[in-house]
């Protein structure tokens, strides 16, 4: 997932592409050249509470694990992994292996953090501090229902966002009383609304309604990204 571009959409239903952050003046130029509409990206301000948390690298069955990407090995498993749960459901550029070795490398660096199942991977984000709050820079989930766990999106964010922000300098344990905001797509809202509804039993012994109430939604604020 790419979370830094404005989808700009053919009218004429011919053609879909996304531009990077295109700027709110050119737009009369984009319809006026070839009737495209720019369509913002819908994001959400979200309050959580680090006590809510994980920051254990492995969990008790020594089969979860959080650990920072490793370029170019992970590779191959996070194309096809982005392949699923964005190419194919959202507007966003293809990525080749090149694009994820070069650049995604050399962006994200050491902020891209993995949960694994076993040596495979099953969700990946990175974060960056913007302000007084904090930004999803990057993130993704296998879809593929391959693990055992249903609420996949939820119990990812749980433990990649507690290392990621200890890794900032965030204090993240289960006596803290501290709050943060987080800055991220809707769609992974949705996503995890979803989840909830579906109701499925998590195996790893997580507790499915406590991973999908992680975000405080009766206080969530709509900021959607107009482009720069």
């Amino acid at each position: 997932m790419s979370t830094s571009c404005d989808g700009v959409g053919d009218s004429g239903g011919g053609m879909s592409c996304s531009l990077l952050h295109a700027n709110p003046e050119f737009r009369p130029v984009y319809i006026k050249v070839g009737g495209y509409e720019c369509v913002p990206s819908k994001w959400s301000l979200v309050p959580i509470e680090l006590n809510k948390l994980v920051i254990n690298s492995t969990d008790e069955t020594n089969k979860w694990t959080t650990r920072q990407a490793i370029f170019p090995q992970d590779v191959s498993q996070l194309k096809a992994l982005h392949t699923e749960y964005s190419e194919k459901r959202l507007i966003t550029i293809t990525r080749s292996t090149e694009y994820w070795t070069n650049y995604v490398s050399a962006e994200l660096g050491e902020s891209l953090w993995v949960l694994e199942d076993n040596a495979s991977i099953v969700a990946w984000l990175s974060i960056r501090k913007r302000g007084d709050r904090y930004q999803l820079r990057e993130f993704g989930a296998d879809f593929g229902n391959k693990h055992s766990i249903s609420n996949v999106i939820s119990f990812a964010l749980k433990r990649l966002l507690g290392v990621a922000l200890q890794q900032i300098g965030e204090d993240v344990h289960v006596d803290s009383d501290k709050k943060v905001s987080l800055l991220l797509p809707t769609f992974i809202l949705s996503d995890m609304q979803q989840e909830k509804m579906n109701g499925a039993n998590n195996e790893v012994g997580s507790n499915l309604v406590d991973d999908c109430l992680l975000f405080d939604n009766d206080n969530v604020i709509e900021e959607n990204d107009d482009g720069w």
